[in-house]
């Protein structure tokens, strides 16, 4: 069926690119919109409607490779099956079928006794370090540390790895589906850093103690995961008692929740000597960079929905402004976007080294998949935009730059900010590219007056000051040996 073909309104799920660009093209043919919808983000745009929805009205869920899983998160939160359609191309849709969601549930229900028997007949093992897609460093860091300490208790198990460059010795990482099944159902005690909302895991999830090593305090809004947990995690550890306090406890479900830091900002508290350079391109090369084209700028700017571009950056303005002032400019993109530079450069994320860009010899690429933290505690400047790299950068005595190019549009892709910016910005704020390159010239200039003002934040998030992985790492071990 056409949308034009609809008798009432209707509303779009979720508010992910594609839900966006569907409501776009939808008011474009004239139907009425009602709203967008979304299972987990919250924004002015974002409405919640009724759950007994007028006959006439439906929900349009977009394409993707969530589009399921957004079916599943709206019937749960009560919304009817028979007005919920799925989006099968550009404006035709179809109604989801009730054939599907009685296999969907009884697939889950065998899911659940498999799980289940599986726990009670295998013997119980210690740490599963869990990721999907990509190991991020604090779950790498930590288990690392963990397995010096107790070299039969932790295990590494990574789900879909793509193209990441996690430097270990191949044995050391479980990556199969049945390894995964395996080391799992032992379990008594499971690490992440992100969310996963996969049936097989949050099922396997609520038989276990859970320690939630979240990725960074937030700029943009993030919903948590108080809204779908019936079973509260074990532990929350952040590097902030103010977020701690302020934000994480109100939409996190957790037990208890620590302040003990992140094992990733340990670089910027140790000596050379201390620092764990798994999964980083070597000492050697960030050496060969700065005595190539001088010390380090960083540009590191937050996720977009995969809508990141250079376009913000005049490469060949900011190439010669590296070279008049003696700068290496380092860019470090999300793993999850990065991929878009492959089509405009020589690299690829298989890449190991940290390259410049071709015609760029003062630009390069830091591999997105490998660990950046080493390099940054070397850097001179960091400029970001609202990432929640800032909050680990305070623990580096050098100035942040906020360049926030798209700042009138980025709430509407990604919705609302959680703190005010007198508990994020700490530095000077620029909007466009001709602003950024004023205020590089200006950095040796300007060190010292904006050091107060990243004191002040430091202060105010309430900060661990001290390495923070084995304390982590120590406090995990013990964790899984109580009944």
């Amino acid at each position: 069926m056409h949308v034009t073909e609809l008798n009432g309104g209707c509303y779009v799920a979720p508010a992910n690119p594609a839900g966006r660009k569907l409501l776009a093209d939808i008011k474009l043919n004239g139907v009425t919109v009602l709203g967008l919808i979304d299972n987990l983000k919250q924004a002015e745009d974002i409405v919640e409607p009724p759950k007994r929805l007028p006959p006439s009205d439906i929900i349009i869920v977009a394409r993707g490779d969530a589009q399921e899983r957004v079916c599943d998160g709206l019937i749960a939160r009560g919304f009817p099956r028979n007005q919920i359609y799925l989006q099968q191309s550009d404006l035709f849709i179809v109604p989801m079928k009730k054939k599907s969601i009685l296999l969907r549930r009884f697939r889950d229900c065998l899911l659940r006794y498999f799980i289940t028997i599986s726990r009670l007949i295998t013997p119980k093992g210690g740490v599963v370090y869990y990721s999907e897609n990509f190991v991020d460093c604090n779950i790498l860091l930590t288990y690392r540390r963990h397995l010096k300490l107790e070299p039969k208790q932790p295990v590494l198990v990574c789900r879909r790895l793509q193209r990441q460059s996690v430097l270990l010795e191949s044995n050391d990482v479980i990556k199969s589906l049945w390894g995964t099944w395996w080391f799992l159902s032992r379990a008594r005690v499971i690490v992440i850093d992100h969310e996963y909302t996969g049936t097989f895991f949050s099922l396997i999830r609520s038989h276990c103690k859970v320690v939630q090593l979240w990725h960074g305090l937030p700029y943009k809004h993030i919903s948590g995961n108080k809204h779908y947990l019936k079973k509260p995690d074990d532990s929350f550890i952040s590097s902030s008692e103010w977020y701690n306090r302020e934000f994480f406890s109100s939409c996190f479900s957790a037990k208890q929740f620590f302040s003990m830091g992140y094992s990733r900002n340990d670089a910027f508290l140790q000596i050379d000597s201390d620092i764990d350079w798994c999964n980083c391109p070597s000492r050697a090369d960030l050496e060969k960079v700065i005595s190539k084209t001088g010390p380090l700028w960083f540009y590191m700017p937050t996720y977009r929905e995969g809508q990141i571009t250079l376009e913000q950056l005049d490469l060949e303005r900011l190439n010669a402004l590296c070279i008049q002032l003696g700068k290496s400019f380092v860019l470090k993109l999300h793993p999850f976007i990065s991929r878009q530079l492959e089509s405009m450069t020589s690299l690829n994320e298989s890449d190991n080294e940290v390259l410049p860009l071709s015609g760029f010899e003062h630009i390069y690429l830091f591999p997105s998949g490998m660990n950046v933290y080493p390099w940054l505690a070397k850097s001179k400047a960091l400029i970001t935009d609202y990432s929640s790299v800032v909050s680990d950068y305070l623990l580096h005595d050098h100035p942040i730059i906020f360049y926030q190019y798209d700042s009138s549009d980025y709430s509407k892709i990604r919705g609302q900010s959680v703190v005010d910016e007198a508990h994020f910005i700490c530095g000077p704020v620029a909007y466009d590219f001709t602003e950024l390159c004023g205020v590089l010239r200006q950095l040796d200039e300007q060190h010292d007056s904006w050091r107060a003002e990243r004191e002040r934040l430091k202060g105010r998030l309430q900060l661990t000051e001290k390495p923070a992985t084995t304390t982590i790492a120590q406090y995990i071990s013990a964790l899984a040996k109580k009944e």
